[in-house]
């Protein structure tokens, strides 16, 4: 069973030049199985509590997996607005940015948001 599937103004605004169809296609990929999807990976230092997944060579999809989050108590790393809901459902991927968090090879490094409010808790309006 697929996990939901929320997204974030940040994403959504990263996103928006890239091709619709091929970002639906790895979307759903990393909702159906978000742990191990594109090479899916957790990150640490200023990105702990988020996970990557690769969408091409220099760019990466950034996620937070809710239960995960749960299970590791790791909500106060960069809280979510679902964070705050004690009735929030655990089986959601909140896709939160989108770039490369390295830098290397002289490109600019994403750095964490001091916060992520989630616009749409369903498919980005790109992805239509």
């Amino acid at each position: 069973m697929p996990y939901e599937a929320r997204f974030t103004a940040q994403f959504l605004r990263a996103t928006r030049k890239e091709d619709a169809d091929e970002l639906r296609r790895i979307c759903e990929e990393i909702t159906s199985e978000p742990y191990v999807a594109r090479g899916s990976e957790p990150l640490s230092y200023e990105w702990a509590g988020f996970r990557a997944a690769v969408f091409d060579r220099k760019k990466r999809i950034i996620y937070r997996i809710c239960e995960e989050c749960i299970r590791k108590h790791q909500k106060g790393l960069a809280p979510l607005a679902c964070c705050l809901d004690p009735n929030r459902p655990e089986r959601v991927v909140t896709f939160v940015d989108f770039g490369d968090y390295h830098a290397s090879a002289g490109r600019r490094s994403l750095t964490p948001a001091r916060e992520y409010g989630v616009v749409n808790p369903e498919v980005p309006p790109e992805c239509d």
